[in-house]
């Protein structure tokens, strides 16, 4: 199901949808292009299913920092965009030069503190032919709120820390992460959240990326999420 902005939403999502699987869960996912080089932005996202619409939040460059600072995530500081040619966001042309690009999705509950984030990055050089090439760092990570700032317990089961690969002429890295939580509520009863991202650097200085947000048990209707960009 494509879902709609409502009118407060601060961030149009491309190809904003839901998925409705067997078990009972939602998978929620989006995708967009970005230019590389950019300061970290990002946007928080509620969805309501029985109606088929999402609203969204943006977020800047200090209120990331700070939750990541709150949370006691490892922080990724440096940025780099280093070109021959400014990239011109309203011409899709050849930009020779090095870039790199970082795509973190993250569960959140209702406080908006992080439980857990999935993250991809990937870097690549382009040739004044616009041959696409990978480079480093390259690189993925899971991580887990043990404890959160409200004291639950999250765990990381699963993280994919993929490997540059091509495609469609793109240089692309991609992750999965799968966490699980038994405080949340009752102890005897499970909450997860899974996570898949992608980023595709390209030859004209941005980058298509790709998410995706899956949770269920018992706190999944308390559970929300962030994308951010950058960093």
């Amino acid at each position: 199901m494509k879902l709609r902005p409502q009118q407060n939403s601060e961030v149009i999502v491309p190809e904003f949808k839901a998925l409705f699987l067997s078990d009972g869960s939602v998978t929620l996912s989006g995708k967009g292009n970005a230019k590389a080089g950019e300061p970290v932005q990002g946007f928080d996202f509620e969805v309501d299913l029985s109606r088929g619409t999402y609203s969204t939040q943006r977020i800047n460059q200090a209120e990331i920092e700070r939750r990541d600072l709150l949370e006691g995530r490892p922080r990724e500081t440096e940025q780099i965009n280093r070109s021959q040619t400014p990239p011109n966001p309203d011409l899709k042309a050849i930009t020779p030069g090095y870039y790199t690009a970082r795509v973190r999705v993250q569960t959140k509950d209702p406080a908006f503190i992080v439980l857990t984030e999935t993250m991809t990055r990937v870097s690549w050089t382009v040739s004044s032919s616009g041959t696409v090439t990978g480079a480093q760092p390259s690189s993925d990570s899971c991580w887990a709120a043990n404890p959160s700032s409200l004291n639950t317990h999250w765990y990381v089961s699963y993280c994919l820390n993929g490997a540059l690969y091509v495609s469609a002429g793109r240089v692309c890295n991609d992750n999965q992460g799968e966490y699980y939580n038994y405080d949340f509520g009752f102890d005897s009863d499970i909450t997860t959240a899974s996570q898949y991202v992608y980023a595709c650097g390209r030859n004209d200085a941005t980058y298509d990326y790709n998410w995706s947000h899956n949770d269920g048990g018992e706190g999944a209707i308390l559970i929300y999420g962030s994308v951010v960009l950058g960093g």
